[in-house]
């Protein structure tokens, strides 16, 4: 989000000055003092001034000329949303959102209008959540009882034909005070409509929700993930929603996916059923569409091959996303530890993956010839001297595992440990919604040759 620049006035014409929000002001024409006629003035005319002299010329001359009227403030900021439980939150921003909508004719000029909603997410991880299904829901109840001008489209492929609207959003954990260093204790809100014909967002929705009201158990998908899926895709979403006003243009990245995006969330709903042989075939078709290479379907292969036992290809996908997240030279994984301990959960389906993860991801790392740093990460709970501590044995315990599984990477590993620092969710639940602070990460890096 950008500033204007200033002209440099000159002395005849106009001075432009672009406002620091946009806002452009009157220009101001300053036109400079009139010559004297050289010709004496006829007989019947009265007799001119006396030319000045020549010191009160110098001093004229040295006087600068009229100064700009001073800039105009620009307007202030207006105050963030009055924190609410979650349902007044949701309903307080849809409600803004579509009244906003229903002021520009074009909009609602063939009522009722149809909304696709593409599942709202978190903004810091990607993933879906109880509550951010529970904002879908919620959101599509208050235009049914409220805005009899739009009605709820399905978000898949042939509701592309009906010129719909699109409505995004995000849910994202925050700090009330604005301090990055402490726990996450609040929940924005952001809402966003977009005409996917035009390509632009038209009216956006914002809110607040208090932290104790909002559910953020990651949904079965996310919570199974053995990774981030957060990508480019992803950020797309959450740039539309979260990186723009009514006017902009959506990320065009983010719209051209849409049909993929549509499949995928097919392939997520089946998952979430446990139906994981129809879920790897949508996860399938997803890969074979523009933009399906991306980490959800990725991981949806991974995900659906190892429940329904298929660990050949299970193993494929997983070498998938640990190589395409090694081209990015970071790779963020899951693995539960015991509270404030070095040894993983006592789930032996866990374990059983963690066997493998290690496995390939020694094995894609020494094939790169690359040095590899393994940062371990906890989550907010407890002291930093405690969380340093217990991330850097992690992270020695993971160097120790690598180097077992290939010992052509023991000269090449480093162990660090970042406590709670680096946190993504930052709530200091400890549970399932916070599993991905406590997670280990694999960054590569160029070997300093000695």
């Amino acid at each position: 989000m950008t500033q204007s620049g200033f002209e440099t006035p000159s002395r005849c014409g106009l001075i432009d000055r672009g406002a620091r929000l946009g806002i452009l002001l009157m220009a101001l024409t300053l036109t400079l003092p009139g010559c004297q006629t050289a010709n004496p003035p006829p007989p019947s005319v009265a007799p001119a001034a006396p030319a000045p002299s020549p010191q009160a010329s110098a001093d004229t001359a040295k006087e600068p000329p009229p100064a700009p009227p001073a800039q105009a403030p620009a307007p202030a900021a207006p105050p963030p949303p009055e924190p609410a439980a979650f349902d007044l939150a949701i309903e307080r921003a849809a409600t803004a959102l579509f009244a906003s909508a229903e002021r520009i004719p074009e909009l609602v000029a063939r009522a009722p209008r149809a909304v696709m909603i593409d599942p709202l997410i978190d903004g810091n991880t990607a993933q879906q959540t109880t509550a951010s299904a529970a904002m879908g829901r919620k959101i599509a109840d208050v235009m049914g009882s409220k805005f009899s001008r739009f009605t709820i489209a399905p978000f898949r492929r042939q509701s592309l034909g009906g010129d719909p609207l699109l409505l995004v959003g995000t849910l994202t954990a925050i700090n009330a005070a604005g301090n990055p260093q402490a726990r996450n204790d609040l929940y924005r809100i952001c809402l966003a409509l977009v005409d996917v014909k035009a390509g632009k967002v038209v009216a956006k929705g914002v809110g607040r929700a208090t932290e104790q009201s909002v559910d953020h158990t990651p949904l079965a998908f996310y919570g199974d993930s053995p990774a981030l899926v957060k990508d480019k895709f992803a950020d797309g979403y959450v740039k539309t929603c979260q990186g723009t006003r009514a006017g902009d243009p959506a990320d065009s990245a983010y719209l051209e996916g849409l049909p993929t995006a549509m499949l995928i969330d097919e392939a997520a709903n089946a998952y979430q059923a446990r139906k994981y042989s129809d879920a790897k075939k949508l996860y399938k078709a997803a890969a074979e569409l523009p933009g399906g290479a991306q980490k959800r379907v990725i991981t949806g292969l991974y995900l659906t091959s190892w429940k329904l036992r298929q660990t050949r290809d299970a193993e494929a996908a997983f070498k998938s996303l640990v190589d395409t997240a090694l081209e990015e030279k970071r790779l963020g994984m899951k693995f539960l530890f015991q509270t404030g301990s070095t040894q993983f959960v006592a789930n032996p389906n866990l374990r059983a993956q963690y066997a493998m993860w290690t496995r390939i991801i020694g094995a894609s790392a020494a094939a790169g010839k690359h040095c590899l740093t393994v940062v371990g990460h906890t989550s907010r709970t407890g002291t930093d001297p405690i969380n340093d501590a217990l991330s850097m044995k992690r992270a020695q315990v993971m160097s120790k595992m690598l180097e077992q599984r290939s010992t052509a990477l023991r000269k090449r590993l480093t162990a660090q440990g970042v406590g709670s620092r680096e946190t993504i969710v930052g709530s200091g639940t400890d549970d399932a919604r916070d599993a991905i602070d406590r997670r280990v990460e694999f960054r590569l890096s160029e070997c300093k040759t000695s």
